[in-house]
């Protein structure tokens, strides 16, 4: 979190999240025979932190204050 927090470390923190993401929707789709078309929507849970990371919004307030999300209603996106 520190590292994510400092000076150009959240790009890096967010940019891992989302290669481990497809990483990992890469290997569902292989080893059930589907293809990314298949794919309707995708839901993520986390703690406050990590889902700050994911968005790409800063956690840094989380450090040091309550944990109350930055966000309260998202709309669907269509990812990266």
């Amino acid at each position: 979190m520190v590292y994510a927090c400092s000076r150009g470390g959240l790009d890096p923190v967010h940019q891992a999240v989302i290669t481990n993401i497809n990483s990992l929707t890469h290997n569902l789709l292989q080893e059930n025979h589907l293809e990314k078309e298949d794919i309707n929507a995708i839901v993520s849970a986390g703690n406050t932190t990590m889902s700050h990371f994911l968005l790409e919004f800063n956690a840094l307030r989380y450090q040091v204050g309550a944990l109350r999300p930055d966000y309260n209603h998202l709309s669907p996106g269509t990812g990266k």
